[in-house]
């Protein structure tokens, strides 16, 4: 079902729901019974968070920041970052095609391929969590989730050129308590998880959570080998551990341990994927062919440890982590199920993906007590990281159609791009190519043949050194106004050991497989090393107008480091270089009704250098949708955000966000065409989001609870300016709390509206998720 609306329509609409749906139709108080009062959430102005690696309320925190507390995340059935994302205004978050990395963008900035960091600062609990494949997995156990929108250059730096999102998970308490739900729903998906909190002593206490993630069913399904595209699972367990022996000392430990499995990737072909002479059939999502299967799974292993100090000159903290990430996948690379004797030249393609992660980071903080008018916060960090990864192409074609000089012909041309001529053992190549000499001339009749090429090969790998300091201080002018200036550097050191070679399989595929793909897979090795260098300086200016009222003016920088094409046809296109930004922002914030009515207001333009955007390859043949990264040029971005939070009554809670980008370049080519004016692909013009969270007493021991989130997206563009479609994703949640144990049913994607977020080179499409409905029930205690 596609729900289409016009902008206007689209604005009007939503803040219409928003006010009819405030209406507390029925809602009362009640605390008999046993019953406690509702206690039903959205945003709550007053949560606290560490924005600014301090704790402070959402009110008090002098910057743009989207916080959403783990309990709303389990009243909406919300497990995964892309549904917390679509709660922020100018954010969006695509299903990642490949399934292992997280596509963030958040206000117009993006990571533009798998073979990049991400373009934001990921943290788990306060500790950066970034590197190559940032992937957080499910989201149980969650405390809180804080979205920093804007170049977070000072105290949150490493990458996070266009925001930074730390997942706040619960850590152990001195009470005994816990949770556990169960959700059975479409596609055959069961969901289980839960968490126990367990005081060991007046100064430990330990916390246990895990979970079990399993679908059967899906919305692709290939018909060539009768599969489930879909199906995937996903499981885990963490543990933590809290220690205080004094007021002063606290010790904090982590470690998890997960697995998942799922689909290479999720993609059909609308019209249809051609194999050089022929096209495969025209597919939906549940008639996808592929003769290959399309499969990836994953072990991560993470372990943390947070020690903090207080003194009389301020607290001393000490954080670190370790990551160890595995990942291997086989996909369908030619996307077809055409078999190489189904037509001349057609080609069968196998990639086998594989990839391992060390990584490590440390970081050494001091900040101020609060005492006095100047308060201060200074560190530096060391982050290493090593990525190892490897592509293998399988390439299955059958000889003896080539044995006919016709065939042989359209082999030079569409392989090497050059010209066969009957009887001459040489193809020409493109000019200034190889010229590929041939054993006999035609190809010889040697039947169906594969041959193996490493795109990378095993062995090849990125290492990364990353060093940073920095420093923040805080003059409070009074009672009301206060300055804070900030300046990070970062010293990153990246070096590639990179290897594209054939590998031998047989004499026969070796002689002519090689040779006449010289062109796609030439032979290379190649080792570089790359220095970057940024000072991030930053300065805010907060003035609280009256207790209800905040007003702020922000100066932010920040900068993503260059890294390597790793997929590329020649060395000249495999490094690129940094990306930069700055962020120039005014605020206000306000909260009245005793925290019961808040406005949040943001009005920001930003500037960015550098902008790395996907290329055509230009030496391999368009056949093959080689592309590679490159800085293309400059941009800047207009923006406005606006956020309403209401309880309109006592467990009725409403709130209303809208957010506005103009994102668009200023200079700049790609594939060799002018992008001055273009818009910024992946971003949208316009975000909205509605939530409504309702509990409410319909006898003394039963609630009615509901929780209702809708997302607006529309306008914006595709990569080549394709426009974007837009979306209107509603979600439902509502039943019965008895007590401590919640009944619901849940539907998400109420209209089935799914929209394309990706388009690969050979014309496979990637969707949004579909409509899914089921059962949940859960209990606390």
């Amino acid at each position: 079902m596609r729900v289409t609306f016009g902008k206007k329509t689209l604005l009007l609409t939503g803040l219409a729901a928003g006010a009819i749906l405030s209406v507390p139709a029925g809602a009362q108080e009640s605390g008999e019974g046993g019953v406690s009062p509702p206690a039903a959430s959205a945003y709550d102005e007053t949560i606290v968070v560490t924005a600014r690696r301090r704790d402070e309320t959402l009110f008090e925190t002098p910057s743009t920041v989207t916080a959403v507390s783990g309990q709303t995340l389990r009243d909406s059935g919300v497990s995964d970052i892309q549904s917390i994302i679509a709660l922020t205004p100018n954010a969006v978050i695509q299903s990642d095609p490949s399934n292992f990395n997280t596509y963030i963008n958040i206000r117009g900035i993006r990571q533009s391929d798998v073979q990049a960091e991400p373009n934001f600062g990921l943290y788990r609990n306060g500790i950066f969590n970034g590197g190559q494949r940032s992937n957080l997995g499910p989201m149980v156990d969650v405390e809180r989730v804080e979205v920093l929108r804007g170049p977070q250059g000072g105290l949150y730096g490493r990458s996070a050129v266009g925001g930074a999102v730390n997942v706040v998970y619960a850590m152990p308490k001195d009470k005994l308590g816990g949770y556990a739900s169960a959700r059975y729903g479409r596609y055959q998906r069961a969901e289980l998880e839960g968490a126990i909190n367990l005081p060991v002593s007046d100064d430990f206490a330990l916390r246990a959570a895990g979970w079990f993630f399993d679908q059967n069913k899906g919305e692709f399904y290939n018909v060539t080998l009768d599969q489930e595209v879909d199906k995937s699972r996903s499981s885990g367990v963490r543990l933590s551990a809290r220690y205080a022996p004094g007021d002063d000392l606290e010790i904090l430990w982590s470690g998890e341990y997960s697995r998942g499995s799922g689909p290479a990737t999720r993609s059909f072909a609308p019209d249809g994927v051609t194999n050089f002479l022929v096209t495969s059939a025209p597919e939906t999502p549940r008639t996808i062919a592929r003769d290959t299967p399309s499969h990836s799974r994953s072990r991560t292993y993470y372990l943390s440890q947070t020690i903090n100090y207080d003194s009389d000159i301020g607290r001393f903290s000490l954080l670190a982590a370790y990551r160890n990430y595995k990942l291997t996948g086989t996909d369908d690379q030619d996307g077809t199920a055409i078999a190489p004797t189904d037509a001349p030249l057609a080609l069968r393609q196998r990639l086998d993906r594989a990839e391992g992660i060390k990584n490590g980071y440390v970081e050494a903080l001091w900040s101020s007590n609060g005492d006095g008018p100047l308060g201060w916060i200074a560190g530096a960090s060391y982050f290493r990281e090593r990525f190892d990864f490897s592509r293998i192409i399988t390439t299955t074609m059958d000889f003896d159609a080539l044995a006919d000089p016709v065939n042989a012909t359209i082999a030079c041309g569409a392989l090497l791009g050059g010209s066969f001529t009957p009887g001459d053992p040489t193809c020409q190549t493109i000019p200034g190519g190889p010229s590929v000499a041939f054993v006999t001339s035609p190809f010889p009749a040697i039947g169906v043949r594969s041959g193996q090429g490493g795109l990378p090969s095993l062995g090849s790998q990125i290492n990364t050194e990353a060093f940073s300091a920095f420093a923040e201080l805080t003059y409070d002018i009074g009672d009301a106004l206060s300055v804070t200036g900030g300046l990070r550097y970062t010293h990153d050191i990246k070096k590639l050991d990179y290897d594209q070679s054939g590998l031998a399989v047989d004499p026969l595929s070796d002689a002519y497989l090689s040779a006449l793909f010289a062109n796609v897979l030439p032979a290379y090795s190649l080792k570089v090393r790359r220095t970057f260098d940024n000072w991030a300086p930053s300065l805010n200016i907060r003035y609280q107008a009256s207790p209800s009222v905040n007003l702020y003016a922000n100066y932010s920088t920040g900068f993503r480091p260059g890294g390597f094409n790793t997929t590329s046809t020649t060395p000249q296109f495999v490094p690129y270089d940094q990306e930069d930004a700055s962020n120039y922002e005014l605020g206000f914030k306000g909260l009245w009704m005793n925290g019961k009515l808040g406005l949040n207001l943001a009005f920001f333009y930003m500037t960015q250098s550098n902008l790395v955007l996907s290329q055509n390859d230009p030496i391999a043949p368009p056949q093959f949708g080689f592309s590679y990264l490159a800085n293309v040029g400059d941009a800047r971005t207009w923006g406005q955000e606006a956020e309403l939070f209401a309880r309109v009554a006592n467990g009725l809670d409403v709130a209303v966000s809208v957010g506005h980008l103009d994102a668009k370049f200023t200079g700049g080519a790609s594939n060799g065409v002018s992008v001055k004016g273009s818009l910024i692909p992946f971003s949208r013009e316009w975000t909205l989001n509605g939530r409504i969270a309702a509990e409410v007493p319909v006898s003394n021991r039963v609630n009615f609870v509901a929780n209702a989130n809708w997302r607006l997206e529309f306008g914006g563009v595709l990569l080549d300016q394709i426009d974007y479609e837009n979306l209107s994703k509603l979600d439902l949640t509502a039943g019965f709390k008895f007590g401590d144990v919640r009944v619901v049913g849940y539907v998400n994607n109420l209209f089935n509206d799914r929209v394309v977020e990706f388009i690969f080179g050979n014309g496979l499409q990637s969707l949004s998720r579909g409509r899914t409905y089921g059962a949940e029930v859960s209990f606390t205690f």
